[in-house]
């Protein structure tokens, strides 16, 4: 059997199968998204090039903003009537809303370490981040971030997984915080893009003035600053930068030109990867492995896997109205 048809038939498998059925394989739940119609989220059944979305899955509660961790299966949202923060847990089976966290309401922003063990939630009108450690089933309330120093409200935010530190960008600043609350400029980048390394308290950080990528080993100690790619069409515009499990693989997803871009750590050469889409951000999926590459809407998502031949770029369909009974679709 092919593998063309060996996918096509496993699709055709999972759209019958029905949600409950198919999330009950773990080994075919690729992961899940958040669904801003719905409120809720719907699971990615299959494999890349043969997957589709599962229903609607209800978080039990109302949400405003929320960050889903795909790996750790659980949804860290803000309260829709008192901006509580909440965790949800269990997204493949029956998600639960845990008893809101000890922590301040109304966070403008949610972002998750690439594990998804810490958050940093930002207070933009309040000038301050909390870190959360221990997620999903232990949080604890860590340290508490003072940005009245910073030029502007960070664009762009990364938080170590043991939250021990927090990168900021704001304005052409890219702004360290060490355990104790301390700041420090650790580089100037225009309109970057930060993110930290598994396990690590290693940031890349994307320049797009100058079409760069550079990785500062031990932001708040040593610091020591090394390119990875200099002045490469790989980098246009990005909006997202993640790292492979194992910490070789930088990912960047570029919007202006709707590429996928792929470096090795150690060097080389990039291996670019074309989407036929919007390009809006980088989620990793449950193997954190395959990344996606926008978000939920009207149209099929569209995933990337930097390991895959010929480019590893792969769709999504889009859901499927289901008509009332009687009705028309």
């Amino acid at each position: 059997m092919t593998t063309r048809l060996f996918s096509a038939l496993l699709l055709f498998v999972l759209f019958t199968a029905g949600v409950s059925s198919a999330a009950d394989i773990t080994g075919l739940l690729m992961g899940a998204v958040l669904d801003p119609p719905s409120g809720g989220v719907r699971l990615i059944l299959g494999i890349p090039g043969a997957a589709t979305l599962g229903a609607p899955v209800p978080l039990g509660i109302d949400t405003s903003r929320a960050a889903l961790s795909a790996r750790l299966d659980y949804v860290l949202a803000a309260a829709s009537d008192d901006g509580r923060m909440v965790l949800i847990h269990n997204l493949s089976g029956a998600p639960t809303p845990a008893a809101g966290l000890d922590v301040a309401p109304s966070a403008d922003r949610i972002v998750l370490s690439p594990d998804g063990s810490s958050a940093a939630l930002l207070y933009a009108s309040q000038n301050r981040v909390n870190v959360i450690t221990g997620l999903p089933d232990s949080p604890a309330l860590g340290a508490e971030l003072d940005l009245s120093g910073l030029p502007e409200t960070p664009s762009s935010i990364a938080v170590s997984d043991d939250g021990q530190s927090v990168v900021a960008v704001a304005g052409d600043s890219v702004v360290a915080f060490g355990p104790g609350g301390g700041m420090n400029t650790a580089a100037f980048a225009k309109r970057a893009v930060v993110a930290f390394l598994h396990r690590s308290s290693d940031v890349v950080i994307t320049d797009s003035d100058s079409n760069s990528v550079f990785l500062i080993r031990d932001i708040n100690g040593a610091a020591e600053l090394a390119f990875v790619a200099r002045n490469t069409d790989a980098i246009a515009s990005p909006v997202a930068i993640q790292i492979s499990r194992d910490n070789q693989t930088l990912i960047v997803a570029n919007s202006a030109s709707g590429v996928a871009a792929r470096f090795n750590l150690a060097g080389g050469d990039p291996v670019l990867a074309a989407c036929d889409c919007q390009i809006s951000g980088l989620e990793a999926l449950r193997d954190s492995r395959t990344f996606l590459l926008n978000k939920l809407g009207s149209g099929p998502l569209w995933s990337f896997d930097p390991d895959a031949p010929n480019g590893g770029i792969r769709f999504v369909p889009a859901p499927v109205a289901v008509p009332a009974e009687g009705g028309q679709q």
